[in-house]
């Protein structure tokens, strides 16, 4: 728990936004069912702190201060702070290389997370384990596998912990990859050791550790099994959170605001178009807040959006403090009388392929990039810029009317095509046929739903006549 806290003061100090991947089996699955409930770290982006002496027209340096972990510094982070990771193979040479591609040819609709794992360790130069091995936690179907492609830049890479200089908020040291790769590669077997899959939070230690990391979601979920809307677990959820005073959490309430036809709830729009035309903003000691730029950005982003209406899907959530921390200090002041209707998160999922092309054929140099799902959040008490709110000196996000907490960013300078993701059959049938293809079955009955998967294996994924017949209802 004393880690915990260091690290989350450590990303605030930092700026640092952490992206997680939840895998549970109480809030829908997909591929297969668990065996565990955890989350695994999947991108770290660091939004380095805004510097006041760079002008507001020195785009050069301003767009610098954005960037993702490389797959090494994201390695590094993850075992200094015990946080889970995917397992990651290191391939140099040529012919293991080769290995690869004809490891996926041979098994693409066969391939299963034991046996794969095993042959990729062959064919690999250095293997990094994850802390949450996959047969273990997740299951035997394995989704695929992410093929990164690194540059001789990531050659020269740091070591954490053994220096005095500090970059994206860890200390450093220069390493030869293969001396940094050699030391993940050692540090997560020594992890494993120490954390082996089998150990569980047993009941004994529950009762002198933090409540929220003992709780067993699966068992608190069948217990209540019978409760038709959840809502004695989400009082039990609640309560569980809330056992400290330092527990900082939020309640999220979906709103009929949200729009399901493309276009921006309505909450939203008015800020856009308010942002978008405000050329003149009042400037703290002359200098651009970096919050002022971020917010632009964002508005703009929002802004090439529209134009791919029925592509995109919002969903709007009001954002509410209820822990007792809050309360104790919240207690008679009028937002809380009245309700704060003033923090709205707005989750932003890219639905079509299409977009992403479209979008960065228009893109301009400092546009921010797009992902397939994002989030933003608006901050309503910001709206109102007269001069008394600008005289205050806490207020740190004077003329922000949309800010982000999200992991979406990155360095502009390389815009090359870096990744290839490759499935496998078992994951994608589960996932692509079966749980996308529900609602076609429900709708339009059987038929459908057998020309739909149909389809899917024959001509989307060109998969042999026998995985057809063995996959096809």
């Amino acid at each position: 728990e004393k880690m915990y806290r260091n690290l989350r003061q450590h990303v605030i100090d930092h700026n640092l936004s952490i992206s997680f991947e939840c895998v549970t089996s109480v809030l829908g699955h997909h591929g297969d069912i668990p065996q565990r409930d955890y989350l695994i770290v999947t991108a770290i982006a660091a939004a380095k702190p805004f510097n006041p002496h760079v002008g507001s027209d020195d785009s050069e340096n301003n767009d610098k201060h954005e960037s993702f972990y490389t797959t090494i510094e994201l390695l590094t982070f993850c075992q200094k702070w015990r946080l889970p990771h995917n397992d990651t193979w290191v391939i140099r040479q040529t012919k293991n290389s080769d290995k690869l591609f004809d490891l996926y040819e041979t098994t693409r609709e066969t391939g299963m997370a034991e046996d794969t794992v095993i042959k990729l360790t062959e064919a690999s130069d250095a293997y990094v384990r994850s802390m949450y091995p996959h047969v273990a936690f997740q299951g035997n179907v394995l989704e695929g596998i992410v093929i990164r492609l690194v540059g001789k830049e990531e050659g020269a890479l740091l070591k954490t912990g053994m220096g005095t200089e500090e970059v994206n908020g860890m200390e450093v040291l220069p390493f030869s990859e293969e001396q940094v790769l050699e030391q993940l590669a050692s540090e997560s077997n020594r992890l494993l050791e120490l954390v082996p899959p089998e150990f569980r939070i047993t009941d004994e230690l529950s009762s002198k550790s933090n409540q929220v990391l003992c709780t067993n979601l699966r068992k608190l979920f069948k217990t209540h099994s019978n409760n038709a809307n959840n809502q004695q677990v989400e009082n039990t959820l609640r309560e569980i959170l809330q056992c400290k005073k330092d527990n900082q959490r939020h309640t999220l309430t979906e709103c009929n605001n949200s729009n399901s036809e493309g276009n921006l709830p309505s909450i939203i729009e008015p800020l856009l178009q308010r942002q978008l035309n405000c050329t003149d903003m009042k400037k703290s000691n002359g200098a651009m807040l970096s919050s002022d730029k971020t917010t632009k950005r964002i508005a703009k982003l929002m802004d090439d959006l529209q134009q791919f209406r029925s592509k995109i899907d919002y969903k709007l959530y009001h954002l509410s403090n209820n822990t007792a921390h809050d309360k104790e200090h919240t207690e008679g002041k009028e937002e809380d009388k009245n309700g704060d209707n003033s923090n709205w998160l707005c989750i932003i999922h890219v639905q079509s392929d299409s977009v992403f092309k479209k979008y960065y054929e228009k893109m301009q140099p400092h546009d921010m990039m797009l992902y397939r799902g994002f989030c933003i959040r608006i901050c309503l008490k910001h709206c109102d810029t007269n001069d008394k709110m600008h005289q205050q000196k806490e207020s740190r996000q004077v003329d922000d009317i949309i800010t982000t907490k999200l992991t979406n960013t990155t360095n502009h300078s390389n815009n090359q095509p870096l990744m290839l993701k490759m499935k496998f059959l078992p994951y994608m049938i589960r996932t692509f046929g079966c749980r996308n293809g529900l609602s076609i079955l429900n709708k339009n009955g059987l038929m459908a739903f057998q020309g739909y998967t149909s389809n899917l294996l024959r001509h989307v994924w060109s998969m042999s006549q026998s995985a057809c017949d063995k996959w096809e209802p």
